[in-house]
């Protein structure tokens, strides 16, 4: 009788520690170091920078100071089974956003053929 529930709950704290599991949990939060809205702003110009062709295991960096004394690192690896591949503005400003949206500082997670930190 009381399995379902229980099977429930672990189910419920397996999906949330899943969620959590690729933010950051040291480091400023986006509120202390100019903002989510100020970092994502910040994308078009990171991006612009990452885009490119990149091959497998290779990584590139771009850091962005939205005011003295902050700064914003943003860094995309590519792990695909390609020797190498494209990542297009859309891709690179896409799969970012999801690390600021939904971490308070940031996080490191993979989406498809990218890790975005």
């Amino acid at each position: 009788m009381h399995l379902p529930n229980i099977l429930g709950l672990i189910a419920a704290a397996s999906f949330i520690s899943t969620a959590a599991a690729g933010c950051y949990q040291t480091g400023a939060k986006w509120s202390e170091a100019g903002g989510k809205d100020a970092a994502i702003g910040s994308l078009p110009v990171v991006c612009k920078a990452l885009r490119g062709t990149y091959k497998k295991g290779e990584e590139f960096s771009y850091c962005v100071q939205p005011e003295k004394g902050r700064r914003f690192d943003f860094r995309i690896k590519y792990i695909g089974d390609d020797g190498y591949r494209n990542i297009s503005q859309r891709e690179c400003e896409d799969g970012l956003v999801k690390e600021i949206k939904n971490c308070a500082r940031g996080g490191n997670k993979s989406y498809g053929n990218w890790r975005y930190m």
